[in-house]
């Protein structure tokens, strides 16, 4: 009997001990931004002046008040790669980055998944090309987001100030790599165009060889997209 209540004993003990490691592994999983909560805000609003100093005020909102009508009427359309959003809150994040010429951006579509089973959350990427003074605006690549990385309550969607922390601290931790950061979303770009190139009927091979104008492509798979022909 004695040796039993010692097993139980002993039992509870590594019961609360494993449970306190556990307890403390959680919340090292909860604050894995690299970024302190002031220098996050200072973050954004160093990169949403840049956004802005980058084109101008004028520019900046041009871009993302048709890059925010672009996505709703897509949505209104009910076009596959943007239903989902007629479920789920979602919201076009005010940083913008842009390419050296100016003639290209990226912007960040924050969705919250209400669905209670499902409990990650989507950021996409929003690539946006200038063509004869008018924007066009592609869905390139999209990254769901365990709640287990960023917050304890998993059942709960995060909040959008939350999860432009996470785009916040992305940008922080990619400016810090040896290369050019933009060079990524450029790369989302042609990968996502070149997928695309036998759905409007030309050949790859073509495009490697340059005998593409690469403009009108863009222009085509843009009208095939919000026409519901391709994805």
């Amino acid at each position: 009997m004695k040796k039993v209540r010692n097993i139980v004993i002993i039992g509870i003990v590594l019961y609360l001990v494993i449970g306190s490691m556990y307890r403390n592994f959680l919340e090292k999983m909860t604050t894995r931004y690299e970024l302190e909560p002031e220098q996050m805000k200072q973050e954004r609003q160093d990169i949403f002046e840049a956004s802005i100093n980058a084109v101008g005020k004028e520019e900046y909102w041009k871009i993302y008040n048709k890059a925010t009508e672009t996505i709703k009427k897509r949505i209104d359309k009910g076009l596959v790669f943007y239903n989902a959003y007629r479920y789920d809150p979602w919201q076009l994040d005010s940083v913008i980055l842009f390419s050296n010429e100016k003639n290209s951006c990226n912007l960040f579509i924050l969705s919250q998944t209400t669905n209670p089973e499902f409990m990650m959350d989507l950021i996409t990427c929003l690539y946006g090309i200038k063509i004869e003074e008018d924007w066009c605006f592609f869905k390139t690549e999209a990254s769901f987001f365990d709640r287990n990385g960023y917050q304890r309550m998993r059942k709960i969607p995060p909040t959008f100030d939350e999860m432009k922390q996470i785009v916040t601290d992305f940008n922080h931790w990619e400016s810090n790599r040896s290369y050019n950061t933009f060079s990524s979303y450029d790369k989302m770009f042609n990968s996502f165009v070149y997928d695309k190139l036998e759905q409007v009927g030309l050949s790859r091979n073509q495009w490697k060889e340059g005998k593409i104008n690469k403009d009108s492509i863009y222009l085509v798979i843009n009208q095939k997209i919000d026409s519901g022909e391709i994805w």
